[in-house]
């Protein structure tokens, strides 16, 4: 697998991340679907959601256990309209606000992931299938766009969304979100097709959605984002999917990577293997950004798969929320410049 080079350094986001924006967290989405009229009017639903608040939980028990494929269908849905929201809540979020948080600082920290000189290539990954990255990470002064690998780009967005009024603008594929009054209309991209060359990574800024995103749907319209139980497995039924936590793995594998880790809770065991992994054999190295409180932290991870070796990695670690570092009034604060001097070493 060609990574081309970079500069040793890569970010992965979790839940938490998105969460700084008005977004959801996975537990909040119980919330949000156990009054959906259309749960409601499903007893079977109704009581699955109401013996497994995870709507992760929920949603593989209800696609294993004898439900029909229509009620597994309402259920899909459901998640997925509460995805829209919560894609809506990160869109309308606010950044001109001394209230706000400075998103042009986030930029210029996440550009720096990209490398700059002989570097060639930057890796950014999330666990989250929100599209905050596509459209917040919209400013290309400090470097090109990130592509998503894999994923058709379409130059003709600008023209023909953009300028009927629509103010986010992805950097990567056509969203069906990028339509007003969003619906469900069946496929986006057929990102299904992979033939026996793996999409390029040399030569760009990659940004690898690991779970999948809420908009991606497959030739029949079928949602591929991947929640719930067997998350390898169902990872391994999407050859793109697949691939991405193979460039996930290679590039944590790489030697002497330094993993900035934000808004992560360790709760999926294939992503901790990998993690573990390259901390035993590889020397990587993570830094957490998590409000949880470090002690408490740790004692979380000593309970979880893989947690105890992942603290081993440890390189630094930030409880401060994302608005104390990158603060409206767009204050390079001493936590920033703490953590880009440990993870790029400047």
């Amino acid at each position: 697998m060609e990574l081309g080079r970079f500069n040793g350094t890569a970010l992965l986001t979790g839940a938490g991340f998105s969460a700084n924006w008005g977004g959801l967290l996975a537990s909040q989405f119980f919330d949000h679907l156990i009054g959906m009229p259309r749960i409601r009017s499903n007893k079977g639903l109704r009581e699955l959601l109401l013996r497994e608040t995870s709507f992760e939980a929920a949603l593989f028990i209800a696609r294993s256990n004898g439900f029909s494929a229509e009620d597994v269908s309402v259920l899909e849905n459901a998640i997925s309209d509460v995805f829209v929201q919560h894609d809506k809540n990160l869109q309308a979020s606010g950044f001109r606000n001394e209230s706000d948080i400075n998103i042009y600082g986030v930029q210029k920290f996440l550009r720096r992931f990209h490398g700059t000189g002989g570097n060639n290539s930057g890796y950014l990954f999330t666990l989250n299938q929100d599209l905050l990255l596509e459209g917040k990470l919209y400013d290309s002064v400090n470097g090109p766009p990130p592509v998503l690998p894999g994923i058709p780009s379409r130059s003709d967005w600008f023209t023909t969304h953009y300028r009927s009024g629509i103010t986010t603008l992805p950097f990567g594929s056509m969203h069906s979100y990028s339509i007003p009054d969003y619906e469900h209309k069946g496929p986006t991209e057929n990102f299904m097709l992979m033939d026996d060359s793996q999409p390029n990574l040399a030569n760009q800024f990659n940004y690898l959605k690991l779970h999948g995103s809420f908009d991606w749907r497959s030739e029949d319209g079928s949602h591929k984002l991947v929640i719930g139980g067997n998350k390898a497995e169902s990872i391994n039924s999407i050859p793109l999917l697949k691939w991405y936590g193979d460039v996930f793995d290679a590039v944590c594998q790489s030697g002497n990577l330094k993993l900035f880790v934000s808004g992560y809770s360790f709760a999926d065991e294939h992503i901790n293997a990998i993690l573990a992994q390259g901390i035993s054999k590889a020397n990587l190295s993570v830094f957490i950004h998590n409000t949880t409180a470090s002690a408490v932290m740790k004692n979380q991870l000593a309970n979880l798969p893989y947690g105890t070796e992942i603290w081993r990695g440890l390189e630094g670690y930030s409880s401060q929320t994302l608005f104390n570092i990158f603060p409206g009034n767009q204050a390079e604060t001493p936590e920033l410049k703490r953590i880009v001097q440990a993870i790029f070493d400047t």
